[in-house]
């Protein structure tokens, strides 16, 4: 049984990673050892410290533990997302609104939607449509729009009836709504689509003209993009550093972003990890697989049995759940 806890994240914590193991999830450190036992109906990774849990005992609510495995806010939330800067949006009955740390409300739960805070605000959806709050409840941007994204350099993707474009904080409109679709800003530029999908500055200027199947934002130097159906990895000046060569599918929504210089990428029916050379340093022998974090990265050997391996591809840890 959890100890309810409230003792206060000092430092920085140790990482943790979920595993699945007979229908619970638990914890493993870095080095593969389970420090949380799978215990959970369910639970999310990590994110400053604490992560959300569902557990049988608490009649399907949620609440959070730390990476010790104490229970630090109660469970009493219909659903929870990570903590971001602080803050952490969850619903209590059909209503969305956000706490903080300890637990308490600094939102209360109004709101039909509400998304995770980025650069200190959030998107809230009210009426059936979207604007955007800060963390202190304060409306900045008026519920106006059809959909949203997140802030990202100081942008956020709007869409109004067809086309999209972007705002500041201030709810001004930077680049009038005039695309397909729009992602958020990474490295000075936004993948957005006008017919095919290509690369704007925030002038809104074409810097990469649009000339692909899809666009996926900057990442770590390099933004994926497909190409005669197949994914390669671009430069800022749409120079192909990896050329298109790795398996696309609309339906999978994966996309090869690099984190820690390697990315997975699928060739064939398998996944391996390259660098930014496009060379394989873990070579494809997984079913699936997913980014590095801390120095590991979700990996299946099949489709039951799946874990974690390092940077040189060796399992630290493998399960069937």
């Amino acid at each position: 049984m959890l100890v309810l806890s409230f003792l206060a994240i000092c430092g920085e914590p140790e990482p943790r990673w979920a595993i699945s193991l007979h229908g619970k999830t638990g914890f493993i450190d870095r080095t593969g050892r389970v420090v949380i036992p799978p215990q959970f109906e369910n639970a999310w990774g990590f994110s400053e410290g604490l992560t959300s849990v569902w557990t049988k005992e608490s009649g399907g609510k949620v609440g959070y533990i730390d990476t010790s495995g104490n229970l630090v806010i109660s469970p009493r939330f219909s659903y929870a997302r990570a903590f971001h800067d602080g803050v952490a949006v969850v619903q209590s009955g059909e209503r969305w609104g956000a706490i903080d740390k300890r637990g308490e409300w600094l939102i209360n739960p109004q709101y039909e939607e509400l998304h995770d805070f980025h650069e200190g605000v959030a998107a809230f959806k009210v009426n059936g449509e979207w604007g955007f709050i800060d963390a202190k409840g304060i409306v900045r941007v008026d519920a106006q729009y059809r959909m949203v994204w997140g802030f990202s350099e100081g942008l956020a993707p709007v869409f109004t009836l067809g086309t999209c474009g972007f705002i500041d904080k201030a709810g001004n409109t930077i680049i009038p709504p005039q695309f397909n679709d729009c992602g958020g800003f990474g490295s000075g530029l936004a993948a957005v689509k006008s017919g095919k999908h290509g690369f704007i500055n925030r002038k809104g200027e074409w810097v990469i003209p649009p000339a692909f199947e899809f666009a996926a934002g900057f990442n770590d130097g390099l933004a994926p993009v497909v190409s005669g159906g197949k994914w390669g990895l671009i430069d800022r000046t749409g120079k192909f550093i990896i050329e298109p060569m790795f398996a696309y599918s609309s339906m999978e929504g994966f996309a090869p972003f690099f984190s820690q210089g390697l990315a997975c990428v699928k060739e064939g029916s398998e996944f391996g990890f390259i660098d930014k050379e496009g060379q394989y340093r873990v070579p494809g022998k997984f079913y699936k697989c997913g980014r590095f974090n801390e120095g590991l990265a979700w990996a299946c050997k099949d489709r039951e049995e799946c874990g974690y391996v390092d940077l040189k591809g060796n399992w630290v840890w493998s399960g069937r759940p």
